[in-house]
């Protein structure tokens, strides 16, 4: 965010990150993860880009990268480029360093929410919070909301992200019954893929070519 924790004594003495790559937060468990298209829900399909050196700043302020240029400048000028970076900078690449900074503490899960509806044009895509009506139950609401109904299959994720996210809750592992959840690391990097037709899936290292893009 443009607005944010400032490092200073008092208060916040040390960066987050680096607070708990030394362990500030060790012993206790990270579920963690993003949704495949985060950036969408912010930038609207078919408007005009940010001009090539505000985006570029954007992401020098909103990130510890010093220099985006070459980062930014590889990404397609337009909404959806924008959306990606987006996507990939400020959502993705937080989380994938926040799990590395904390694995050697403390046993770390890993999540991508893909899900996607042709029932409505708003769940075309798996854009951000698409998956809090899943992981809290609620989708009647989300069905009433837009005013469709959705498939079976929505019911059979949104009981295999509850159980999940209830026995991280009781056990401090999402690991359950109804979804078997391997434990994130090197050099497997495990990321359970939320919204697989038929079902959910752990994929080792599911992005390995954008994780290399951004040298994570």
């Amino acid at each position: 965010m443009l607005f944010q924790p400032v490092v200073e004594a008092a208060t916040l003495p040390v960066e987050p990150l680096e607070a708990v790559r030394a362990g500030a937060a060790g012993g206790v468990a990270l579920l963690v993860g993003t949704n495949r298209d985060e950036g969408e829900y912010f930038i609207r399909p078919g408007s005009a880009p940010m001009p090539m050196e505000g985006a570029i700043l954007g992401v020098e302020l909103m990130t510890d990268i010093a220099d985006a240029a070459t980062l930014v400048r590889s990404y397609p000028h337009t909404a959806q480029g924008q959306a990606d970076i987006m996507t990939d900078l400020f959502f993705w690449r937080a989380a994938v360093r926040l799990a590395h900074a904390q694995v050697g503490h403390a046993p770390v899960w890993m999540y991508r929410f893909d899900w996607t509806s042709s029932a409505h044009p708003s769940l075309a895509r798996a854009v951000h919070t698409r998956e809090i009506a899943f992981v809290f139950g609620s989708l009647q609401v989300l069905e009433r909301q837009l005013g469709v109904t959705l498939e079976q299959d929505a019911a059979r994720l949104s009981g295999e992200m509850q159980a999940a996210w209830l026995a991280f809750a009781k056990a401090g592992s999402p690991d359950s019954a109804k979804l078997a959840w391997p434990a994130y690391g090197d050099p497997e990097r495990t990321t359970m893929i939320f919204g697989e037709a038929g079902a959910s899936a752990a994929v080792a290292d599911p992005a390995a070519a954008k994780r290399a893009l951004l040298g994570l």
